[in-house]
């Protein structure tokens, strides 16, 4: 009998103890739920900082493609300019040179020293000497 009352005794308390560490695991489990959807929120909360932010760097970089789009247009441009300014340039040039040459062969049949067609129309030394030569009164060529 007093192994019977021992048994139901010790049923009783592995009960209460059951009960006890069922409630402590429920509480744990509903404490650790709480904490999951707070750090769900806190993660979605982030989240949405991130795609705002990706959001903002993807215009950025629109507005920046844009840009050098544009600057690559005007770049281009400005290169053709400056062809047609080149090119024209070498024909004002050309025209500029046909004139100083005119010019010295007019002074070099006039009589005109080298010197004084070097200085007077720009051409070089040995440009002068070949003028004088071919033009000058009295010169061989026939020009």
């Amino acid at each position: 009998m007093l192994n019977n009352w021992l048994q139901v005794i010790l049923n009783a308390d592995y009960l209460r103890y059951s009960e006890q560490a069922l409630v402590t695991l429920v509480v744990l489990s509903l404490l650790l739920a709480i904490w999951a959807l707070l750090a769900a929120a806190r993660a979605k909360r982030r989240m949405n900082q991130l795609a705002e932010s990706l959001t903002a760097l993807e215009q950025s970089m629109q507005s920046a493609a844009n840009i050098f789009a544009e600057t690559d247009l005007r770049m281009n441009a400005a290169c053709a300019q400056i062809g047609q300014l080149a090119k024209r340039q070498g024909t004002l040039d050309a025209a500029a040179g046909q004139a100083g040459f005119k010019q010295a062969i007019a002074l070099s049949r006039r009589g005109a020293s080298v010197s004084e067609i070097v200085d007077t129309c720009g051409v070089s030394h040995g440009e002068a000497r070949l003028i004088c030569t071919m033009y000058a009164t009295g010169g061989t060529a026939s020009h």
